[in-house]
Parts: C-alpha cells; structure tokens; sequence
C-alpha cells in the first residue's frame, strides 16, 4: 500500500475490484515457476568469485572441496567457480584453500545469497623479513627423492572435465570436450593409470593443417603432469642439471610451504623456467607451474607437405591435499607450434591447448570399463552426443580463452549444432 500513498486514489469501486482480482492472478502466476523450481528441482549450482581481502584482486586456481566429502572443483584463472551440488548439501559448506591464503569455510546458503568470498593473504616475502630459510635445491632433492611416499599408494578413480582445442594461425579450428574418469592404481606404479569418456562432445574439424596422429591426446595429456610422471627436476637423475631459488615462504592450512624458482642450467637449446610449491613437513610437491622457450628450433615432417616444429610451451599442475592424502585437482598445457610446408616454407602457427579439471575423488580399487586406447585419435572416436548429460553437468565457468574457443568456431556455424551433428546418431 506504501507504494500507493502518493498516487491518485481509485475511486470507483468496480475499477477497485478488477485491480485486486488482477493484482492476485499476477501474483499467482508469477509464484507458480518458483513453486515447481523448489519442488522439482533437485540440485543446485553454487556459483561465485573468490578474491584476496586485502586488494580485492580475483584469486585464481583456489580448491573449494564440499566439506566431509571428496566433492570439490577448482576455480578458473579469474577466481570464479561453479559447482553443482544435490539440494541436500544446500546447508552444508565449502572449504577453500589456496597456498598463500587462510583456509575459509563458507556456508553454502550464504553463498548463495552473496557469491564473494574473500581470502586473507599469510605470505612472506624473504626480502622484507629475516628467517631461518631451508637450500632450495636440498627440499627439491628431497622431493624428488619421497616422491612415492607423499601421494595416494591405494588406487583410486578421478571424475572431471577435459577440453583440448586447436588453434591456427590465431584462430581456434578444432574443439573437444568430455566428461572422463581416470583411474590410478597409484604414485607407486609408473604410469599405472588410464582414463575412460564418459561422455564427450565435439566441434567441426576446420584444421588447415591436417596429419595422421598416432598417438592418444588424452592419454599423452596424462603424461605431461610433471608431478605424477616425475618430470624435469623431479627425475632424480635429473635434479643436478637445473639451479634452484627460495623465493618466499607461504602456508597452506597452517603448514609451511616453500615457493622454489628453478632455471635449466645449460640453455643452448631449450630454456626452461619453474616455480614448485613444496609443503615443508613432508616435501610434497603440491604444485608447478613452467615454462619452456625452443632456442633452435627443429622442424620434424608429418607427412610430405608438413612439418611441424615445436617452439615451446607451458604447463600447470596442481595438487590438493583430501583428507592427508594429495590428489591432482586441476591441469592446463600450451605447447606453441611453427608450421612448414613440405619444402620448408613457413606455413603459420598452431597452437594445442588442453586442460582437466577434477570434481570427484573416489578412492576405490575398481576396473573402468570403456577405457581410452593409448593409440588412436579420440577426436575419431564415435560417442552419442547427450545434451541433456551436458546442460546437467559440472561445467567449469567460462574464461576468456573457453569464450575465444567457442567465438571463432560460432563463426563457421552454430557449436550447439556443430555438436549434435558430430554425434553418430546426427550423423
């Protein structure tokens, strides 16, 4: 009625009643979407954007882990994330943890009414305070060295999303994505895991730039996580050959945690560049981040009118810790490419992104049925295209790279379309 009090008052009675009779039926009408949402509905996404109290600058690649549960996703670059959740959790909470930062619990349904959550900054930078410092290269020897008894020995099942993209000469020309499990039979059997797609779907193939690959993207993409395969400065017979830098000393859940710089030492053909964070008590690895630069470039023929030659790269991993134990949460790589024509004339540049992001951890002993074959290109693979399995599942929230990908290929035609079409049953 407040609303009213300044407006002319309705004087005939009839236009009154017509006014509260149609009052009523509107409100009727817009209550019964609500009342079937709350009744049908039987999850709930939980969306938000954590950023560092201090400057109010997004946080990226923080965990959020639902708590007693091994439920959790990561956040993209810009420190937004998605998660969907069974309405039952809706009075549960988050955990989220980041190195750098105090963990914070948040309730979920206050989430949901306010999606900011701030994190309070707890590093140390060594040049603005005297401490008692550790050799860098000695805590990566260490690492290197306890590598098998700081992660998960049992085997155990990882769900999440993979995405692997193409792009030429700027533009991107080929996508896929799928929902997949990994098993791993643990960090003690060398490369003792493989992965299975659950579902998957996949854009056009509009590469210029075309060969007969004979390996598997997503099993190769496995191998790249330098942290489970012992990769570079982590291979103990390879730690000597790079020099190591404490750069500062932050935490992680109250333990002390040492971010390392690690440069190759001879750089006459690739330059490599690092930084590992290593959790003081036990030496784990909990992340890695590199870079790696080609300073002569070699061109290696993939068929008789192509030759590809890799020109560098970048890789990230990143760990988290579930309940004492260290499971991968969330992997990107960018390997850069100059390409040639069969006589050595320079054609363009293809680039290949990929990235996985866990949600699930299921710590089991369990065969994966439709295992993804070591050899053979995926991309190839025949899989129907569920739409209903994608507008349900746990997407991760859209980045200015997710956004490029999907811009150029909604050029050539509709992605949407591009998916139903590339699914056997469109076929």
């Amino acid at each position: 009625m407040h609303a009213f009090r300044n407006q002319t008052p309705i004087q005939n009675s009839s236009h009154c009643k017509f006014y509260l009779l149609m009052k009523v039926f509107f409100s009727l009408i817009l209550a019964i979407p609500l009342f079937v949402y709350s009744q049908n509905e039987s999850k709930i996404r939980v969306m938000g954007e954590i950023r560092d109290a201090g400057t109010g600058d997004p946080i990226p690649y923080v965990h959020a882990r639902l708590q007693n549960t091994m439920i959790g996703c990561s956040a993209n670059g810009d420190g937004k994330f998605s998660l969907i959740l069974d309405k039952s959790f809706e009075n549960g909470f988050l955990i989220f943890s980041s190195i750098g930062y105090k963990r914070k619990t948040v309730k979920i349904n206050e989430i949901l009414k306010n999606n900011i959550i701030t994190l309070t900054d707890t590093t140390i930078v060594l040049e603005n305070i005297v401490v008692t410092s550790p050799n860098a290269e000695a805590v990566i020897l260490a690492a290197a060295k306890y590598l098998d008894d700081n992660y998960a020995v049992k085997p155990f099942h990882l769900k999440g999303f993979y995405r692997t993209s193409y792009e030429e000469n700027q533009h991107f020309v080929r996508l896929f994505e799928a929902a997949v499990i990994i098993a791993d039979k643990g960090f003690h059997r060398a490369q003792g895991f493989q992965a299975m797609v659950e579902q998957y779907r996949k854009s056009n193939d509009y590469r210029q730039f075309k060969w007969k690959q004979g390996g598997n993207f997503l099993f190769s993409y496995l191998k790249k996580d330098n942290i489970r395969n012992r990769r570079f400065f982590l291979d103990k017979k390879l730690t000597t050959n790079y020099n190591y830098k404490l750069e500062e000393i932050t935490e992680l859940d109250g333990e002390e945690i040492y971010h390392i710089k690690i440069s190759l030492k001879d750089t006459a053909e690739v330059s490599y560049n690092a930084s590992a964070y290593v959790r003081g008590k036990d030496h784990s690895v909990l992340e890695v981040n590199d870079v790696t630069a080609v300073n002569r470039v070699k061109r290696y023929p993939l068929s008789d009118s192509l030759q590809l030659a890799f020109t560098g790269g970048t890789t990230r991993v990143k760990y988290v810790d579930v309940d004492g134990t260290l499971y991968l949460a969330t992997s990107s790589a960018l390997s850069r490419h100059d390409v040639f024509d069969g006589h050595g004339h320079a054609k363009g540049t293809l680039d290949m992104h990929e990235e996985l992001i866990v949600f699930e951890i299921v710590p089991q002993e369990k065969k994966v049925s439709g295992k993804v074959k070591r050899q053979g290109d995926i991309y190839l693979a025949d899989y129907p295209y569920d739409e209903n399995f994608w507008q349900n599942f746990n997407m991760p929230v859209d980045t200015r790279l997710s956004r490029k990908i999907k811009g150029d290929l909604n050029e050539k035609e509709d992605l949407s379309e591009q998916f139903r079409k590339n699914s056997p049953a469109g076929k």
